[in-house]
């Protein structure tokens, strides 16, 4: 029990740690260290654990960086790695020794299929009315100008 727990701890942190760098990263210019160290931390650990909670103030959350690639894919990234589920991530880490289980295949391909199909309704709908001022780069997260 106390491997596992263990386990599980060094996953969280060291997958938040990683993003929270990351991020710190992108947002010094913009904050300054103790302000981009806060920031980061708190969207990593939000994001990572699905809270989706709002510190930018003003009701704004993110919508300033709605063509940010960095901030985009990190947040993405850390709602998929926290949301599939430690189980998941332990049966692929240890898939050179056996096979991935029914749960871990089923997590996968449903969240998969959920991104997959997430990505193509919103993009239909929204295609006329909150992407129709991006440019089709910027849709995409693909950054048309050097911050």
């Amino acid at each position: 029990m106390v491997r596992l727990v263990r386990a599980v701890l060094i996953y969280a942190f060291g997958v938040e740690a990683v993003f929270a760098v990351v991020l710190a990263a992108r947002w010094l210019p913009e904050f300054g260290w103790p302000r981009a160290l806060w920031v980061s931390a708190f969207h990593t650990i939000s994001a990572f654990n699905n809270a989706g909670f709002d510190i930018m103030g003003d009701f704004r959350s993110m919508s300033a960086y709605v063509d940010d690639p960095v901030v985009n894919l990190c947040i993405s990234t850390l709602f998929i790695l926290g949301g599939i589920g430690f189980s998941v991530v332990l049966n692929l880490w240890e898939l050179r020794e056996r096979r991935l289980s029914t749960h871990s295949r089923l997590a996968l391909l449903v969240t998969g299929w959920l991104i997959g199909v997430g990505v193509l309704v919103i993009g239909l709908l929204e295609w006329a009315n909150t992407l129709a001022p991006l440019s089709g780069t910027e849709s995409s997260l693909v950054p048309t100008s050097p911050r």
